[in-house]
């Protein structure tokens, strides 16, 4: 790492809404699902269905292997998380403007 890079910030990730410098994230961090959950502010069902549809793949390492923790569980990079949010709450944007609000049958008249 050259001297002017800043040191990469370990542990906690920001919640949603705050703003923090680029480049002080470890962009390749490895994340479980969990921690990708908590960053996004979903579920951890939320976090493997992301990665069923293909928006959140499993970090692999310099051969192509699947990285995994000690009891077999995948790791995520947070790069690949933050894309996966971004998709999906574009996604939830654009189900929200389709939807419309009907009023109740007894107020409508």
């Amino acid at each position: 790492m050259s001297p002017e890079a800043p040191a990469p910030v370990r542990g906690l990730l920001p919640c949603p809404g705050v703003c923090v410098p680029p480049g002080d994230l470890d962009m390749d961090a490895l994340l479980s699902a969990t921690q990708v959950a908590r960053y996004a502010g979903v579920s951890v069902a939320a976090v493997c269905n992301w990665n069923a549809r293909g928006l959140l793949p499993v970090a692999k390492d310099a051969r192509g292997r699947e990285i995994r923790d000690g009891r077999g569980r995948p790791r995520y990079r947070f790069r690949d998380a933050v894309r996966a949010d971004a998709v999906a709450a574009g996604r939830a944007k654009q189900m929200a403007a389709r939807t419309t609000r009907r009023p109740p049958p007894e107020l409508a008249a």
